[in-house]
């Protein structure tokens, strides 16, 4: 009862909508109907880049000592994007819903779904992978929402030293929380980390929240009155649209050599081999282990989008490299590749 009751949303309205291109001009204009979540697949858009006119009659507001409002200093698809200050566990930003949408019966597949600009990605170009608390690397995923993988950050240039004492650097988020209040009980997710697969050429991240990881109240009841978002650190986001989107189509994962090769490659023993993962998950946040050799009782040589091997006999070798989803909503898929290493 409560994962089918878990936070779900939205069956009620009719018509899909096409969005219109943004124009300057539609500022004054209402926020298009949101479309339907079918048993497929679909969207609700909660958000999309102004308060007047929404369909769910949202304005943004403080929680605790954060802030948020809504600003014109970038946007994504509507004229303007939300500002949230989060300040820590407790303090960050709110949504409120004069009319919020009704709960969908299954959660299976649902995200909550925030295109985020984060303060230090404002001008990253498009790609990085981003796990937030361990890093970056190279990302070679297809995208979130038809985002393609690119480059690395621009970085600093050189300059004197400067010997005055530095400030402490405050921690930027690596873990969100989140609350969603109904018209009777609530939802919370306590410590969700934030992956990003991606960015656009404006620095546009898809941050993908699973509905499944919510708890709270065993039964919920009405519409959606709140939604509340904190972190574990201080940081000042860039909100572009805020959506509750279903997703269940399989990944699709296809292993390629850093040399072009799609099925298969030929090396020497003692050289490197180098293969990157091309993946398309959808919306899911995954893991992914390399198995280098099919035969030898070792299941998992390395982890990652891209990984390298050195093989020290001739022979053909078969590569392995299982794709999971983290919140356990879609299957594993499993892409395997060919390597002949022939003798001297």
């Amino acid at each position: 009862m409560k994962t089918k009751l878990i936070l779900a949303l939205l069956l009620g309205v009719a018509s899909l909508w096409c969005y219109p291109c943004y124009s300057q001009d539609a500022d004054e204009a209402a926020t298009p109907p949101p479309a339907t979540i079918g048993e497929e697949g679909g969207f609700v858009i909660l958000y999309d880049g102004q308060t007047k006119g929404n369909a769910w009659g949202v304005s943004p507001a403080p929680w605790g000592g954060g802030l948020c409002s809504e600003v014109t200093d970038y946007h994504y698809r509507g004229p303007k994007c939300l500002k949230m200050t989060i300040r820590g566990p407790y303090e960050g930003a709110r949504l409120d819903f004069l009319n919020g949408p009704p709960m969908v019966t299954n959660a299976e597949g649902a995200y909550l779904v925030f295109l985020v600009m984060f303060e230090d990605s404002e001008k990253d170009s498009a790609g990085d992978q981003d796990t937030r608390g361990t890093g970056k690397g190279k990302s070679n995923t297809e995208g979130i929402g038809g985002l393609k993988g690119g480059g690395g950050a621009a970085g600093l240039g050189g300059g004197t030293k400067d010997t005055k004492k530095e400030e402490p650097k405050e921690k930027k988020i690596e873990n969100l929380k989140l609350m969603a209040m109904f018209d009777q009980g609530l939802l919370i997710a306590e410590r969700y980390g934030i992956i990003i697969y991606g960015t656009d050429a404006n620095g546009w991240a898809t941050v993908a929240v699973p509905l499944k990881v919510f708890k709270g109240s065993s039964e919920i009841k009405g519409n959606l009155r709140r939604l509340v978002v904190c972190g574990d650190g201080q940081e000042d986001l860039y909100v572009g649209q805020v959506a509750i989107a279903v997703d269940r189509a399989p990944m699709k994962a296809e292993i390629r050599a850093a040399t072009g090769e799609v099925l298969d490659t030929e090396t020497r023993p003692g050289r490197e081999v180098e293969l990157w993962l091309k993946l398309n998950p959808g919306l899911a946040a995954v893991s992914v282990t390399w198995d280098f050799d099919a035969n030898d009782g070792i299941g998992e040589d390395a982890k990652g989008l891209q990984a390298t091997h050195v093989y020290d006999k001739p022979g053909t070798y078969t590569v392995t490299a299982v794709t999971k989803d983290i919140a356990l909503q879609k299957s594993p898929t499993v892409a395997t590749f060919t390597v002949y290493v022939k003798g001297e």
